[in-house]
């Protein structure tokens, strides 16, 4: 054989083979089921339902996160796990008479305000049919008597709004920089009949309660689109 035509033979038996083997490998894939969890999130006897890094009990766990992928999951190439993350200074206040002042590293606080005066959020774009299962809310507390807390809401036009889902620091909690996961939910999203937004809550308008940014963990919509190899010859 002449070897200056072995590399078309084999390009042209590439592009006969691969496309079966990519078909068939994302018919497995959809036949699978998505986990209740987090690809290497631990289970719930050992896992709280809500991780605050400011609380040693649980990082003496050595464990995860629930929302954290574990490195080389097997099941996390199959499902695709993704995040959607927003900082503070992204973030508006409701209440645009309120002043929110930015402080620094990527946090924000309230300045005045208080009550629901003091929400400041934005909206959370992601695909419709999406599988909302946490939020992580990032922050600054060095308050020992006050929290800084994170929400999820569903709006509907017209409707009362729907939180759902929180999560928080602890108000005995003063010790600086940290984050909390919240609970799984499993929300699916229809962005043709709702709108989604996420707002940071601090207890009150001072320095001490900063909020940092929200990581939303989801499932992304799966495509079963199969992609032929391009041949060059």
């Amino acid at each position: 054989m002449n070897r200056s035509r072995f590399p078309k033979y084999v390009a042209v038996l590439l592009a006969i083979v691969l496309p079966f083997v990519f078909l068939v490998g994302g018919f497995a894939l959809a036949q699978l089921g998505l986990p209740a969890t987090e690809p290497g999130g631990d289970p719930p006897e050992v896992m709280p339902a809500s991780y605050d890094s400011g609380d040693p009990s649980f990082d003496a766990l050595g464990v995860l996160p629930p929302d954290e992928n574990a490195p080389n999951s097997i099941q996390a190439t199959s499902a695709t796990f993704s995040y959607y993350t927003v900082s503070g200074p992204e973030m508006q206040p409701r209440t645009t008479a309120n002043n929110q002042t930015y402080a620094t590293s990527g946090c924000v606080y309230l300045a005045s305000g208080s009550s629901t005066g003091l929400l400041t959020g934005t909206g959370l774009h992601i695909p419709d049919n999406s599988v909302v299962k946490y939020i992580r809310l990032y922050y600054n507390d060095t308050n020992a008597s006050a929290g800084v807390d994170a929400y999820l809401t569903r709006y509907a036009p017209g409707s009362a709004a729907s939180d759902l889902v929180n999560t928080g620091s602890t108000n005995a909690f003063n010790g600086g920089y940290g984050f909390v996961v919240s609970s799984e939910i499993t929300e699916t999203v229809n962005n043709t009949s709702f709108g989604y937004l996420l707002y940071g809550w601090p207890d009150s308008a001072s320095s001490t309660l900063q909020v940092c940014g929200i990581r939303v963990a989801y499932y992304a919509p799966y495509s079963a689109a199969v992609f032929l190899p391009m041949v060059s010859h």
